[in-house]
């Protein structure tokens, strides 16, 4: 089972469309709980994307934990 990159900062950013802990749509957000693993794999593959692209931190900020 894929792990969910929720890091527990459910936060839309408004302008970008984007959780701020996570970096997920709320699309993927509300799939997330039903999606087959291989649609997990892309929505995270995005979520690196978004994460390189728009995280001033580059995830120094970001804790492994589990939700």
């Amino acid at each position: 089972m894929v792990r969910t990159p929720c890091v527990g900062v459910c936060r839309m950013d408004p302008e970008l469309g984007l959780c701020l802990g996570c970096f997920r749509t709320l699309d993927e957000i509300a799939v997330w709980p039903r999606a087959a693993d291989d649609v997990r794999l892309e929505i995270l593959a995005a979520v690196a994307r978004r994460r390189e692209e728009h995280d001033p931190w580059q995830g120094d900020f970001r804790c492994d934990c589990e939700h």
